[in-house]
């Protein structure tokens, strides 16, 4: 919604009308962008687009105020982590790595950066490595209620692995 703070001082026909006036600029700019149809399709399409474009945009800031931090605070683990998992959401496998690696060389066996490691390897369809690792970050006091519920490790949940592990805990 473009205008949230207009709708609660109007009538209901202005509320109406500023609501039509949001749609028919959401769909023309979905026709311009290509996405959806006329039939308003492209509404849902062109927010995903838009929210997308967001995110993109804060995670690329988040890269820049972590590396920046890193400058001054080389051996913090824990941004090293972030960056990781930032690089990940970039599709920079190589660059994860090599962060978490580093990471890791400071604090070997702490919870959170080897979870980390869970969430790159499954990033990276890399069931078996991500699974590895966690049982590594359970081992080590991760929280399996985290696990069982966080929506990064969707595409191991179905595993016999990932459920065996996971019973485990």
């Amino acid at each position: 919604m473009i205008f949230p703070i207009l709708l609660p001082r109007l009538d209901a026909a202005g509320a109406q009308r500023v609501r039509a006036a949001e749609q028919s600029l959401d769909l023309r700019m979905a026709r311009h962008l290509g996405i959806g149809s006329d039939r308003g399709e492209g509404r849902g399409a062109l927010l995903v687009t838009w929210e997308r474009a967001r995110a993109t945009a804060a995670y690329g800031r988040a890269i820049e105020l972590v590396t920046k931090h890193l400058e001054e605070h080389h051996n913090d683990a824990f941004a090293l982590s972030d960056l990781a998992r930032l690089r990940a959401l970039f599709g920079a496998e190589d660059q994860a790595l090599e962060c978490l690696q580093r990471a890791l060389s400071m604090v070997p066996e702490h919870p959170q950066l080897l979870y980390t490691g869970v969430v790159i390897h499954a990033r990276f369809g890399h069931p078996e490595e991500a699974l590895d690792w966690l049982e590594k970050a359970l081992a080590a006091g991760y929280s399996p209620s985290w696990v069982r519920n966080t929506p990064e490790l969707d595409s191991l949940r179905e595993s016999e692995r990932f459920q065996a592990v996971l019973s485990e805990y």
